[in-house]
């Protein structure tokens, strides 16, 4: 990165800027940004500046107040920052205009709506002082962008300390840091390199993952406080990455923490003239809990066109996006469902295919019973020397086998069992968990199916799968009615037992 160049953006955003527009934009990121991608700069160093609509649509999410701790540990010029700050004051004061005269005009008037709406009294002094020393803080890897958030911040009237220099992965520390923020914004560097080997203090068991954004989500995991909020920037790869520590965090958000939300983004949201960057998606979490049901919204128009000089256009679906997130998913309850919204079940997600764990059993049982048996073969012989030398009878020998034989399948067993682990991806490319019925065909199979006597008890997918390849005429019926064909696993199996159906038990159930 040469240095040079935000140089020149200093003295170029120092001069003839009006004040409202500084104030209500983040223009330094603006203009770091296009300085950085002249030269490739903002690759180089994984660096796409989320556009202000996306950072006020987070922050609208999240809804921060005097009582939070608000942090970004990747937070660039501050735009998040300055974002959460805005929308806190905003809220005592509805003079401010924030989010400004230059947002896209249906979400200001989402913003104007809900502000007229939320107003709050303002805090006690002691509540502003605290929340101008400590409410809102930040840490910038590169040393002159740092300084760029220190200038939004001091010209907003926050405290510019508050901004650090460096690597937070490295900065951070369990004994300070562990569960000290109730709000996190943030959009990480995606692709960055590691600043050094390894980060044992944020995840000792993946201390040397090399993927950054898995190692800032984790790292944003274990700042958070129990019920603490977070909103993050991932790459769309990051839901289906198969390394055993991506596996590993997704596990970890759903048992450990409340996925709320998928938004889906559109394709070329983050560009610079430099080139187009992934697709992504924000991840919307609370700490604490289980997660039970994850609510995915696909955003195809968020108010501009596609393309490097973006404009406005209507059909803003981040204002409906935000509405049913306060009316419904932020208070537990779920949305009427639509094409390009709805819930899935979290143990969707944790399911892996049956047809996988036959595979995985099957495999396993041949390819470990093929190496036990050069060991039972020299037990044997041990043994039988062992009768020969009258040192042993033909019933220790007996004893002795049964032993082995039952030491050979505990092994087998607690093998199938990690095989069966590790093949769980815990993905949340969410879209892929619907099946593709339509209503019609939906409502066409619960008729067909209504007459059949349902099992008394609950039942798993491993338990009906295992029922329908066991060719059982008479429960076949009750096992596909079982299955919910709005779960496209569920449904995949049912096409896949149909299909290969033995005719007299197809016909037998006409």
């Amino acid at each position: 990165m040469n240095s040079g160049n935000l140089g020149e953006v200093i003295s170029i955003v120092a001069n003839d800027i009006e004040e409202a527009r500084l104030l209500k934009t983040d223009l330094l990121g603006d203009a770091i940004e296009s300085a950085l991608s002249e030269t490739g700069g903002a690759k180089d160093v994984g660096l796409f500046r989320t556009p202000d609509h996306i950072r006020q649509f987070m922050t609208a999410m999240l809804e921060p107040t005097f009582d939070d701790l608000i942090f970004d540990p990747a937070c660039g010029t501050g735009g998040f920052l300055f974002d959460a700050f805005e929308f806190v004051m905003r809220r005592v004061d509805p003079t401010r205009e924030w989010p400004g005269e230059k947002a896209q005009s249906e979400q200001k008037k989402w913003f104007d709506d809900y502000f007229a709406a939320h107003q709050i009294e303002f805090p006690s002094i002691e509540q502003t002082s605290q929340f101008y020393r400590t409410g809102v803080r930040g840490i910038e890897y590169l040393g002159m962008i740092r300084k760029m958030a220190a200038i939004n911040f001091y010209i907003r009237g926050l405290n510019p300390a508050n901004i650090e220099q460096g690597d937070s992965l490295a900065k951070y520390s369990p004994a300070t840091d562990h569960e000290s923020k109730s709000v996190i914004l943030a959009n990480p560097p995606f692709g960055a390199e590691r600043d050094q080997e390894a980060y044992p203090d944020v995840w000792g068991e993946y201390s040397k993952e090399s993927e950054t954004t898995i190692l800032f989500v984790k790292l944003m995991f274990e700042h958070l406080k129990q019920g603490g909020r977070c909103a993050v920037v991932v790459s769309e790869g990051f839901h289906t990455w198969d390394q055993f520590s991506a596996k590993a965090l997704r596990k970890i958000l759903l048992e450990e923490a409340q996925l709320k939300a998928v938004i889906s983004l559109p394709q070329g949201l983050f560009v610079s003239k430099s080139g187009q960057g992934p697709k992504t998606s924000i991840l919307v979490f609370e700490k604490g809990g289980k997660t039970q049901w994850t609510w995915f919204y696909k955003v195809t128009n968020d108010g501009f066109t596609i393309g490097t000089n973006r404009k406005e256009q209507k059909g803003n679906q981040l204002p409906e996006c935000l509405d049913l997130w306060h009316e419904y998913v932020k208070i537990g309850k779920k949305p009427p469902e639509t094409k390009n919204q709805f819930c899935i079940p979290a143990e969707w997600i944790k399911t892996l295919d049956s047809r996988i764990k036959e595979k995985i059993r099957a495999e396993t049982r041949v390819d470990m019973e093929e190496k036990s048996k050069i060991e039972r073969a020299r037990k044997i012989d041990e043994l039988d020397r062992k009768i020969k030398a009258n040192k042993a009878t033909e019933s220790d020998k007996k004893m002795e086998l049964k032993v082995f034989d039952q030491m050979v399948e505990n092994r087998i067993q607690n093998e199938i069992a990690k095989r069966i682990d590790k093949a769980h991806n815990f993905s949340f490319n969410l879209a892929n968990y619907k099946s593709s019925l339509s209503k019609n065909q939906l409502s066409e199979w619960i008729e067909t199916l209504k007459h059949v006597k349902q099992p008394d008890k609950a039942t798993t997918l491993d338990a009906i799968y295992k029922c329908l390849i066991s060719k059982k005429a008479d429960s076949i019926l009750t096992s596909l009615s079982t299955l919910n064909p709005e779960n496209s696993l569920e449904l995949d199996i049912a096409r896949e037992y149909l299909s290969n159906a033995d005719e007299s038990i197809v016909n037998k159930h006409k």
